[in-house]
């Protein structure tokens, strides 16, 4: 997928700070109006509700950190409530790509609550049992949820683990498309296996 392409290059451009660049509000409004592309093209991958209320919630809370803390106030990056907006931001993001792998409830849960511990050694391994368990289950047609599922617990919006993140997403959606792939996002979590 071109948008997450263009959004990983941005991402490994994007440097860890403001400290006068020329070229943070350019990078900015690229990576807010890309993000929004992406959740519009996420849009139609999923109608459930919990995909759907975190893709919103993503698509809100991040546009709103790009506008506040990209925008109108690189200088003043170090103040906390933008930090925790990206919490959030980050939050979202992990929620709504393991919605859209569609695991069982219970890995969803364990990924996620691993994530938002903020440890990042527990979340990847938590994940890396995921995805194990997922491709045991699954088999091949569990590829698409299993790069979904451990593209979750990558930071999301700088350097190279967040443009990293964006290339497992982009080979999920497109081992999906695939004609070797069935179009159901859940075919990798049968019914018997949840």
């Amino acid at each position: 997928m071109v948008v997450c392409l263009a959004l990983a290059l941005l991402e490994v451009l994007h440097p860890a700070a403001y400290d006068g660049q020329a070229d943070w509000v350019p990078l900015h409004v690229g990576l807010l109006v890309l993000y929004l592309a992406l959740g519009a093209t996420l849009w139609t991958q999923r109608s459930d509700a919990l995909f759907r209320v975190a893709l919103v919630a993503f698509s809100v809370a991040n546009a709103v950190f790009l506008v506040v803390d990209g925008l109108l106030a690189p200088d003043d990056a170090n103040v906390l409530w933008p930090t925790l907006l990206a919490n959030v931001t980050g939050a979202a993001w992990s929620l709504t790509l393991l919605a859209l792998a569609a695991p069982p409830l219970w890995l969803m849960a364990a990924v996620w609550l691993a994530f938002v511990s903020n440890v990042p050694l527990l979340s990847r391994g938590v994940a890396i049992a995921g995805v194990a368990w997922l491709g045991y289950r699954g088999g091949a047609s569990a590829i698409p949820a299993a790069l979904l599922v451990f593209a979750s617990t990558l930071r999301q919006h700088v350097g190279p683990e967040a443009a990293l993140g964006l290339v497992l997403v982009a080979v999920a959606l497109a081992w999906r498309r695939s004609p070797r792939a069935g179009s159901d996002p859940a075919a990798a979590c049968p019914p018997s296996a949840a």
